[in-house]
């Protein structure tokens, strides 16, 4: 091979291979037309764009620029700048094609950038437009059996060495995004003659499927069993993601609903995806949407999003949905507290405190009352409820729950514990209190006696608390009540005649009815009372004793003195100058002959001692004595005694003074009767005066031995 041919061999190469790398580049372009089909035409080199010299340019040359842009057939080949001028460089001159080849730069020419012409010379094409292509038989226009339109009419792709960058470009003609797959076999079913193309062969990066290299049109040896379809990406469209719960704020353990849709169907499942805070949780496939059920707990809070993804060539995913807010409401359980705690006196004022710890602010508090009709409720999370004065109607246990409003939704948290009081009427110890006779009132562990036969009053108080009540006055040892109504918070229960059976232990207890209920204070501390006898009665005992001490041996001496001076009259009647007794006395009135008048004088005597026994009066008593004693002239019985008879009374000796001054009385007067000058009628007077002293002293007599035998018997 000579040195020419060897040069026109690498050119040729060369050519072949520049053309190898604009043709698998689509590096060709119609610049300033109406569109993608018409314009001037540029190609691509050594990373430049140039334009093509119109030197030899016809509609061969313009049909496979038409074809290599899928704009379907020729519909003229444009000279003399008809799109304008381009600028440099010119990279083709003198084209020849025979309008077979696929590409422009398959066909002759002079070589990349050796030209001689100029930018008024730059070649262009006007095309009919792409041919048709449409998916058939599909869920949506992206899917289905392929058909292409050519000369007016639709005819089937047959699937011999069909693949998926024969099906990418058709996705990328149609506008369905990317390739997902390339089913054989009318796998959309069976089409209709004619059966345009076979054996496409396209690269992929083509734009037009009648770019791709093939058999040409109707040259083919197929069947519509062996019809090719496609299955696009629809560009991979952002899902859509709905909360098909009702809310979107939720308590743990309750179920939600997310649908993760496409906004066009497809024909082929997808594999979509739910992601909680950016994180995939959970995925399925579907075609066009899916449902994801979700039971939440307190990690499931956050933003949920979806997409999809297909699994072909390689692995093509969706960009992720907008977001979607899940809250999931956790109210713990508040905290209460009472002030005062368990007892509450009846009108004080409790205070009941309910708290919470939560994010979720602006709700309230409930605070019920569990077994009554109380309820009532505040703002906060912190609140505190008041009782200003407690009655009955408000013991009991309490709880407290918080409530608050999230995404247009109530919850409630869970019941506090319970906190429990009682209504109490909490009664002071009463104080008792002794009153004597006199009013005057006595405290104090040392208590004074009540008298017998006289008053005594005890005193029941109290400090004020409540109005009115009663007390309550017990005698241990006995049932024996008493109740009095208090009056300013006292009452006096009066005895008008103390007795025996008035001694013993006494105590109050105070009673009052507070809203219909009766409570009873503690009771008093013991009061002893004793009942003793009354002194005036023991003084008249006394007295009469003493009385008596003295009474008795004055009798006995009288008594002596009487009978001694009885003996000595006698003897002195005996021995007077007129032994004739004239008033007729004898010795037989001596003897007790129990006359009426002694008799008499014995039942004076009698309840004379008998009163002395049962009177207070005793000094009356002894005085009552003494002049019955004067009355019967003990103290002159030997009075107006004759003289003459010489009787004297010096032997008689009494150890009383008194005594001794009768004996000296009676001696005085005997010797004064010896020597005065008596008549005969004074005799007379003195008989008369012996003769009743005689008389008197025998019924003296009777009275002592009256009186003896009482004492004796006493």
């Amino acid at each position: 091979m000579d040195a020419k041919t060897r040069m026109l061999t690498l050119m040729l190469v060369a050519s072949a291979l520049s053309a190898s790398v604009l043709t698998d580049g689509l590096n060709i372009r119609l610049v300033d037309g109406d569109g993608v089909c018409s314009g001037r035409v540029e190609v691509y080199y050594n990373g430049q764009w140039g334009t093509v010299c119109d030197d030899s340019w016809g509609d061969s040359d313009a049909a496979v620029v038409c074809r290599e842009m899928g704009c379907g057939r020729a519909v003229r080949a444009t000279e003399s700048v008809h799109f304008g001028q381009g600028s440099d460089p010119i990279l083709l001159d003198d084209v020849q094609c025979s309008g077979s080849e696929s590409s422009i730069t398959a066909c002759r020419h002079n070589g990349w950038g050796k030209h001689n012409c100029r930018h008024s010379e730059d070649a262009g094409v006007v095309c009919s437009g792409p041919d048709e292509i449409r998916l058939v038989n599909g869920k949506s226009r992206c899917c289905g059996r392929v058909e292409i339109k050519h000369n007016g009419q639709w005819g089937t792709v047959c699937d011999d060495d069909w693949d998926m960058n024969d099906a990418e470009v058709v996705c990328r003609q149609m506008g369905c995004g990317r390739a997902v797959s390339a089913p054989h076999s009318a796998h959309f079913g069976q089409g209709s003659e004619p059966t345009w193309l076979d054996n496409v062969g396209c690269r992929g990066t083509e734009r037009y499927l009648t770019q791709c290299s093939h058999n040409g049109f109707t040259k083919e040896d197929c069947e519509h069993q062996e019809d090719a379809g496609v299955v696009c990406s629809n560009d991979l469209q952002s899902p859509s993601l709905t909360l098909t719960s009702s809310h979107s704020a939720v308590l743990p353990g309750e179920a939600v609903q997310f649908k993760c849709a496409l906004t066009n169907p497809t024909c082929i499942s997808a594999n979509f995806c739910l992601y909680s805070n950016g994180r995939a949780i959970k995925s399925q496939t579907s075609e066009s949407s899916t449902t994801f059920d979700l039971t939440v707990d307190s990690s499931h809070q956050g933003q949920y999003s979806c997409d999809y993804s297909y699994q072909g060539k390689s692995s093509i995913t969706s960009s992720r949905s907008s977001s979607t807010d899940i809250t999931v409401v956790i109210l713990q359980t508040p905290r209460i507290s009472l002030h005062p705690t368990k007892e509450v006196a009846w009108g004080q004022k409790v205070d009941i405190n309910c708290s919470v710890e939560t994010q979720f602010t602006g709700g309230s508090f409930t605070l019920i009352q569990n077994s009554g009709s109380f309820r009532e409720t505040k703002s906060g999370t912190s609140v505190t409820f008041s009782l200003p004065k407690v009655d009955f109607v408000h013991e009991g246990s309490y709880y407290c729950q918080y409530q608050t409003r999230v995404s247009s939704r109530d919850f409630s948290s869970p019941h506090s514990s319970s906190v429990q009081f009682s209504v109490v009427v909490n009664l002071l110890q009463p104080n008792i209190s002794f009153s004597g006779p006199d009013g005057r009132i006595y405290r104090g562990p040392q208590w004074p006696d009540a008298t017998r036969g006289y008053s005594f009053s005890i005193v029941c108080s109290t400090k004020p608390q409540y109005p009115g009540g009663s007390f309550h006055l017990e005698f241990s040892g006995s049932s024996i009540t008493r109740t009095q109504s208090a009056v300013n918070h006292s009452t006096t229960f009066f005895f008008p005649e103390a007795d025996f059976v008035h001694q013993g232990n006494y105590s109050c207890v105070y009673e009052v009815t507070v809203s219909s209920r009766t409570f009873s204070s503690p009771t008093t501390e013991l009061l002893a009372v004793s009942v003793k006898a009354s002194l005036a009665l023991f003084i008249g005992s006394g007295v009469a004793a003493g009385l008596l001490l003295i009474l008795v041996p004055v009798i006995i001496f009288f008594t002596r003195k009487c009978t001694k001076q009885k003996d000595q009259k006698a003897v002195k009647t005996d021995h007077r100058l007129c032994s004739e007794n004239p008033y007729r006395i004898t010795g037989g009135k001596n003897e007790m002959d129990h006359s009426d008048d002694d008799y008499e004088d014995y039942e004076n005597a009698e309840p004379i001692f008998c009163q002395k026994e049962d009177s207070d009066d005793s000094s009356e008593d002894y005085v009552n004595i003494e002049d019955e004693m004067e009355n019967i002239g003990l103290g002159n019985v030997c009075a107006g005694v004759k003289t003459s008879c010489g009787i004297t009374y010096t032997g008689n000796k009494f150890d009383n003074d008194d005594d001794d001054d009768d004996y000296e009385n009676v001696e005085v007067t005997v010797h004064q009767r010896e020597d005065s000058d008596v008549s005969d009628e004074d005799y007379v007077d003195i008989d008369m005066d012996t003769q009743k002293t005689a008389e008197d002293d025998y019924e003296d007599s009777q009275i002592h031995a009256n009186v003896d035998q009482y004492v004796k018997n006493y």
